[in-house]
């Protein structure tokens, strides 16, 4: 039976059962499948292979690395051994051509690097982690994870793409100049340092930790959230069921489902909520923002009139023993109603902090608003 990977397949990682059958095998020089026999107790270290079937040449490979035009595919009983290297560093020979590691099951030692455009597909197995925690390194090289379970963490760096649809993962540590999407899945941390392109649209990341980056989040189920260092966070849907903190970034809330115990702002955070259901308790900090877009607004019942559409208006009312309620509808058709204490009884509105309502004209017309900085605040009387 041939196992071989088709190239084509791989490199666009499109489903499992493609990687299974070869129609291109020549865009390989070099294909070595290990593995498939439980009980062979197969090792592969770059210099010797031994038990499990179909095994072929190690002419393409030097040291511990995958080098060009090859294919490592590993299965049940198959094991490759710590610090291997996927493809070639950029202090070697450029960008690499058709380099893939295929993780059908088996092990897949510490501490791999996925370099300069080669490919690590782990479909199923186990990658192990090092006394420090580091699983793989993504350098220059593409991620794709469909199952199996990382035990550690994913260290992504500049010009690397990661793509998680399903698998079990720790932390996947996220640096700029790069692309990550998960939709489907088991993230324990997604912790973002820089500028990167983020995409969560379904699975489920225990937490959420925002630096220096744009990261959209609109589908899945998930722990909670912490935006940091100038971040902003998209929430269009999706439940979150743990604390979202917001410290000198920005959450805008448009749709979703936020139900953990708190919904925090501190430092200089910003919350711009347009739609969605809040459940959580609300602590908005001095210093902070939260600005609200719908189509109707009460004050302890009491309809909020003469507002003009899209100018934002501030609300200074604090209350300290009784409940003050503002209510209303947000621009999606959502209800809300939070109470403007400052006991830290129920939520919790401090003095300082700054609240804008702004009527919006139906629902649907929120995500033209959703930056607070395009309207002038008007101070309420």
């Amino acid at each position: 039976m041939n196992r071989s990977v088709a190239a084509a397949a791989v490199l666009s990682c499109v489903s499992a059962a493609a990687f299974a059958q070869s129609t291109a095998p020549s865009l390989f020089d070099t294909i070595l499948n290990i593995g498939d026999d439980p009980s062979a107790g197969v090792v592969f270290d770059a210099t010797n292979v031994g038990g499990g079937t179909g095994n072929v040449s190690l002419s393409n490979l030097t040291g511990n690395v995958l080098g060009q035009r090859s294919q490592l595919n590993v299965y049940s009983g198959g094991t490759v051994a710590q610090n291997f290297t996927v493809g070639l560093s950029s202090t070697q020979q450029g960008t690499v051509s058709a380099t893939v590691l295929n993780l059908f099951g088996g092990t897949l030692g510490r501490r791999v690097s996925v370099e300069n455009g080669a490919v690590l597909n782990v479909m199923g197995g186990f990658v192990t982690r090092s006394p420090i925690n580091e699983a793989i390194n993504v350098r220059g090289g593409l991620l794709n994870v469909s199952g199996g379970e990382i035990d550690g963490d994913v260290d992504v760096f500049a010009n690397s793409t990661v793509n998680i649809t399903g698998g079990d993962l720790g932390t996947v540590d996220v640096r700029a100049n790069t692309a990550v999407t998960v939709s489907g899945g088991l993230v324990n941390q997604l912790f973002t340092r820089g500028s990167a392109d983020v995409l969560v649209d379904g699975g489920s990341v225990r937490s959420l930790d925002i630096g220096s980056s744009e990261v959209t989040v609109t589908d899945g189920a998930h722990g909670g959230g912490f935006v940091f260092d100038g971040a902003v966070v998209n929430v269009t849907g999706g439940t979150f069921d743990r604390s979202f903190d917001v410290e000198r970034g920005t959450l805008n809330i448009s749709g979703g489902i936020l139900d953990g115990s708190r919904l925090l702002t501190a430092g200089s955070g910003v919350i711009n909520l347009s739609g969605g259901m809040i459940g959580s308790r609300l602590d908005i900090r001095d210093g902070t923002k939260l600005n609200i877009f719908g189509t109707e607004f009460f004050l302890d019942g009491v309809e909020i009139t003469g507002l003009e559409f899209n100018e934002a208006f501030r609300i200074d009312d604090r209350s300290v023993s009784e409940p003050l309620i503002l209510s209303g509808l947000l621009a999606d058709g959502s209800a809300f109603a939070f109470d403007l204490g400052t006991d830290n009884s129920g939520d919790e509105f401090e003095s300082g902090a700054t609240l804008t309502i702004t009527r919006v004209p139906a629902p649907g017309a929120a995500l033209a608003f959703a930056a607070s900085g395009l309207f002038a605040a008007r101070r309420r009387r």
